[in-house]
């Protein structure tokens, strides 16, 4: 015991830390401000912002808007809910169109503002600010559709 004193000691009286520390610095060569340099890196990342529309349209999207209608109906026994039930204690599938829609607005917002950063000349930057509002807007208009008035951001 009188051991693990003495060293503990020997190491405070040099200054040696005793605790580690838990935070982390974190260095890498691709932060959303130094990656959007090119033209061809910002379509990558336009490209990313295309992917909640996976989520989106599925074949539940197709039986929560068409099997609800007077066009089609769902069978009571099926494992869909043709009437998709959507209200706030059981949201179903509203919760995945809610979440990905805004996760689509979401990256079209960071993706207008490291356009906007990239040291690209003005004829390469008007194309993709351009597709950004278009799918932004195209995400809006999903969620209008299927919730109404939502929050703009």
């Amino acid at each position: 015991m009188k051991q693990i004193i003495y060293k503990l000691t020997f190491a405070a009286a040099l200054g040696c830390p005793l605790s580690c520390s838990l935070e982390e610095r974190i260095e890498s060569s691709a932060t959303p401000q130094t990656y959007y340099q090119t033209a061809a890196q910002c379509e990558t990342g336009l490209n990313g912002c295309y992917i909640p529309l996976m989520s989106i349209y599925t074949a539940t999207y197709f039986l929560t808007t068409e099997c609800a209608t007077d066009l089609i109906t769902a069978n009571k026994s099926s494992r869909y809910d043709g009437n998709a039930d959507l209200s706030p204690a059981t949201p179903r599938f509203g919760t995945t169109l809610w979440t990905q829609g805004y996760l689509g607005v979401m990256r079209c917002n960071a993706m207008e503002a490291a356009i906007n950063r990239a040291p690209i000349g003005t004829d390469e930057k008007l194309p993709l600010l351009a597709e950004t509002a278009v799918l932004r807007a195209f995400y809006y208009y999903i969620l209008t559709c299927n919730f109404g008035g939502v929050p703009y951001y």
